[in-house]
C-alpha cells in the first residue's frame, strides 16, 4: 500500500477531488506487475518462525487464538478466530474459522486447509508451499502469500482474492480474483 494525501478533500475524495482521485488509482489499476514491484519493492522473504507453544482445538466452537505458536491444529472446530496471532503451521481440517491480522510462517506447509471454511484479513502466509487446500473455501483480503515452490496448491477448493499479493515461481504480483481450483498450482 502507499499512502497518498489528497488535500481539500473530506471523507469522501471520490466526490470532492474526483479527478485527482481518479489519475492516483488510475496509475496503479494500469501499471504492470513489474512496474508496481519497481515502485514499492520485493517484499523479503519471511523467515521460518520457531515458537514454543502448540495450541488445538476438537469438536469446540467459539475460541479465540492470540499470540505466538509453533503450531495450531483445527479439527471438526467452529467459530474459531486467530487474531495478532504468529504461527510456524495452522492444520485446519473440518473446521471454520477467522484469521486477522496473523503471520504463518511455514517451513513445508504454512496453512493446510482440508474440508474447511477459512476467511483471512491482512496477514502473511510462507512455507515452500505457503496454502495447501483440499475441498476448501478460502476468502483473502489484504493476504501476502510467499512459497517457495507454490503460494497455492488448490484440489476440488474455491478461493477469493481481494488485494493480495503472491510471489512464487509460478507468479509475481498482485491478486484480486475468483479461483476455482480443481488440481493446480500457482
Amino acid at each position: 500500500s502507499r499512502l497518498e494525501i489528497i488535500f481539500d478533500s473530506g471523507h469522501e475524495p471520490m466526490q470532492d477531488q474526483a479527478g485527482r482521485l481518479n489519475s492516483l488509482l488510475g496509475k496503479y489499476l494500469q501499471a504492470t506487475d513489474d512496474a508496481l514491484l519497481e515502485y514499492f519493492g520485493q517484499a523479503p522473504l519471511l523467515s521460518a518462525f520457531a515458537g514454543e507453544r502448540e495450541a488445538s482445538c476438537n469438536g469446540e466452537s467459539g475460541r479465540t487464538f492470540e499470540g505466538d505458536y509453533r503450531s495450531i491444529e483445527l479439527r471438526g472446530c467452529s467459530n474459531i478466530t486467530l487474531r495478532n496471532v504468529r504461527v510456524g503451521q495452522l492444520n485446519v481440517l473440518d473446521s471454520r474459522l477467522t484469521l486477522i491480522d496473523t503471520d504463518i510462517l511455514g517451513q513445508d506447509v504454512g496453512l493446510q486447509a482440508e474440508n474447511s471454511d477459512v476467511t483471512i484479513t491482512n496477514g502473511k502466509i510462507s512455507g515452500a508451499i505457503a496454502i495447501k487446500a483440499v475441498g476448501s473455501r478460502l476468502d483473502l483480503a489484504g493476504v501476502q502469500l510467499q512459497g517457495s515452490r507454490a503460494a497455492c496448491n488448490g484440489v476440488n477448493s474455491k478461493l477469493v482474492f481481494s488485494v493480495s499479493r503472491t510471489s512464487s515461481p509460478y507468479s509475481a504480483g498482485y491478486l484480486h480474483a475468483y479461483k476455482n481450483m480443481v488440481n493446480e498450482s500457482f
